[in-house]
């Protein structure tokens, strides 16, 4: 097990399917990469963000890593794959994607493996980059009704959720916060075909085909 992650906090995900990590990036930090997300959003889009419908942006959200080194280089580090590593006690796991998560109107609950076209997720982060608009108690984010709210508590906090969870998409969309999504997968994840994930044919741009392991040309293998 990762020293980073406790035995204790290993049984709380295992059984709750989620745990919130306090302060992983301070407040510098979240500006810091905030920016580097703009910025790859921008290179993609060639127009003021703040023009861009939300779909729009969640569009040309995934796999931002691609398009900015500072965000491979932040994901690929221990500092963000030890916590995947440690809770599914794993020695390796594939970067599956990231994805920028603006403020969009959800239509109803999903799991948290159905946002993606990728089989075999080992663990989801969300990460808050501002700070809460109003007040939030923990029963609002951490209501079941159905479905857990994928919205840490406070900005730079991390929440590490199981990809079989259910999300609360719809009590999201009453919260204005912009999220930041990165997925960790198993060595032997695949590329398949998911119809609810606007984001479904992308990989075939790297010669993926439905059903193909991810490699690690494509999907970097992150160590303990």
């Amino acid at each position: 097990m990762n020293p980073l992650i406790s035995s204790q906090q290993v049984y709380f995900f295992n059984n709750h399917g989620y745990l919130e990590l306090e302060e992983i990036f301070s407040s510098a930090e979240c500006d810091e990469l905030q920016t580097h997300i703009d910025a790859a959003l921008f290179s993609r889009i060639k127009r003021s963000l703040s023009r861009i419908p939300g779909e729009e942006l969640y569009m040309n959200g995934r796999d931002l890593w691609r398009s900015k080194e500072a965000l491979k280089t932040l994901l690929l580090s221990k500092r963000m794959t030890a916590v995947a590593l440690g809770l599914t006690n794993k020695s390796s796991l594939h970067l599956a994607c990231d994805q920028w998560l603006p403020p969009l109107t959800w239509l109803e609950s999903e799991k948290t493996k159905d946002l993606f076209s990728i089989q075999g997720l080992a663990c989801v982060y969300f990460i808050r980059l501002s700070a809460p608009i109003e007040p939030e108690t923990l029963n609002a984010t951490f209501g079941f009704e159905p479905g857990l709210i994928p919205l840490p508590a406070k900005r730079g906090n991390l929440l590490a959720v199981n990809p079989n969870l259910l999300l609360n998409l719809p009590k999201l969309s009453l919260h204005a916060a912009g999220l930041y999504a990165v997925a960790y997968a198993f060595p032997n994840a695949v590329y398949f075909h998911n119809s609810k994930d606007p984001c479904n044919h992308l990989l075939k741009a790297f010669g993926y085909n439905f059903g193909d392991r991810l490699t690690h040309t494509h999907h970097p293998l992150v160590r303990g």
